[in-house]
């Protein structure tokens, strides 16, 4: 992040900081008091549910920290999927396999299982360096990571938001402790 620019609010005592991603040229703007400790950000920074088993977790933070390197951000999300299925008790066999089998037991969609296998086959581009595929963009990052994103939702989330609202599981909260 590089600073861009500073303004400072003597009646407020606090300072506005307009920072720039080196890599991707996103702005971050964070408002902060005399002794640097920070009031607000925008955007704010992303966290992934507790409810989302730690490996799965951090590969899912991971890909969304190198979405400014495309491939990388591919591998981890594809990572995040494995962790996911294998905690779902999918362990036995390729991915390839692990993903036809949980669409075979209704845990995902055909829909789903279709995403899935795409994200692994980008995954595999990326890994295998295939000289004759084209660079992979930030848009397919994202588009990998929404993927899994949406999949951490549906096997850890939303389970574990039904069981709270039956009263049968504790709180959980996203990385910054809130609910």
């Amino acid at each position: 992040m590089t600073l861009k620019h500073k303004v400072d609010h003597q009646h407020l005592d606090k300072s506005f900081y307009l920072l720039l991603c080196a890599s991707c040229g996103m702005p971050t703007l964070v408002i902060a008091n005399q002794w640097l400790h920070v009031d607000a950000m925008w955007p704010d920074p992303k966290t992934y549910s507790q409810d989302i088993p730690s490996k799965a977790r951090n590969a899912l933070r991971d890909a969304r920290d190198t979405l400014f390197t495309p491939s990388l951000s591919i591998v981890g999300s594809a990572r995040a999927i494995d962790f996911m299925l294998k905690h779902r008790g999918y362990k036995d066999g390729s991915l390839f396999q692990r993903i036809k089998q949980a669409a075979d037991d209704h845990v995902i969609t055909a829909d789903m299982k279709e995403w899935a296998d795409e994200v692994r086959k980008e995954s595999n581009i990326e890994r295998h360096a295939d000289e004759d595929e084209p660079e992979a963009t930030m848009d397919d990052a994202q588009r990998v990571l929404k993927f899994a994103e949406a999949l951490a939702e549906i096997l850890f989330e939303l389970p574990a938001r039904v069981l709270r609202g039956r009263g049968k599981a504790p709180a959980a909260t996203d990385g910054n402790g809130q609910i």
